[in-house]
């Protein structure tokens, strides 16, 4: 159909959380490798305009704290190869609740590197 299939938003998603902690200093591999991991909850996607193979795409994120231990990832993906015409220019938006979790999968609180963003 010539567009992008809608499973590959969470991808997106994915790959703009990673990158939004790296922006911050924080590699998430070094998160690991002290036994610190980030469990998906829950996760969606509200489809606002399709985006099509080839488009330029820029995903906004941020996060925000949900209680001691779990954090929630907001999305917007903008669709840089709208015309500049068209006035609405999100793909789509969307979020992720994650918790933290030790290598035992038990919650922890949210690691300082981290918490000092919030």
């Amino acid at each position: 159909m010539g567009i992008v299939y809608y499973s590959n938003y969470f991808v997106y998603f994915e790959v703009a959380r990673t990158e939004h902690f790296r922006d911050l200093g924080i590699e998430y591999k070094e998160l690991e490798k002290k036994g610190i991991y980030l469990v998906v909850l829950e996760a969606l996607c509200n489809y606002i305009l399709p985006a099509r193979y080839d488009d330029l795409l820029e995903i906004k994120t941020s996060f925000r704290k949900n209680d001691k231990s779990k954090l929630q990832f907001d999305y917007m993906v903008l669709n840089l190869s709208l015309s500049t015409l068209s006035k609405e220019k999100s793909s789509a938006t969307g979020y992720t609740t994650h918790v933290f979790v030790n290598k035992n999968a038990r919650p922890i609180k949210i690691p300082g590197p981290i918490e000092k963003f919030l």
